[in-house]
């Protein structure tokens, strides 16, 4: 997913781009797995303590890559929300019921609607973020 983000991004000359979401969705992404694991157990990962600094951190960084970047190459940003929502949630979301990477608690509907403030939220930030930056 990071790779598949991140070499287009580096072509388009998005490099600055692609490192601040990277850096949004490591920061972020602990932020949601403290709130979605710790405090209110939504979900858990499968795995060790080492696995999920090495590989679900870092994934939450390409997370952020693979909506910010794209969102911001698609001309019609009304077009891009659903592209990207629908598109993240088949990528990943579904594979995850028959891989179990990471168990829910809660119903796969509610889930899916979760995705909404999720992809708005690391949206949201990436523009809070590069209001200040750019």
């Amino acid at each position: 997913l990071g790779i598949g983000v991140l070499l287009p991004a580096v072509f388009r000359g998005d490099i600055k781009h692609a490192l601040i979401a990277f850096s949004i969705g490591l920061a972020y992404g602990l932020l949601i797995d403290f709130v979605g694991v710790k405090l209110i157990p939504l979900w858990k990962y499968a795995g060790s303590r080492w696995g999920y600094i090495m590989i679900t951190v870092p994934c939450w960084g390409a997370f952020s890559m693979a909506v910010n970047l794209p969102w911001d190459w698609i001309e019609n940003s009304w077009l891009a929300f659903p592209i990207v929502a629908i598109g993240l949630f088949t990528y990943l979301g579904l594979p995850n019921l028959k891989t179990r990477s990471w168990a829910y608690s809660v119903p796969l509907w509610f889930v899916a609607i979760g995705w909404i403030p999720l992809v708005l939220s690391f949206r949201g930030i990436y523009i809070f973020v590069l209001h200040f930056l750019d």
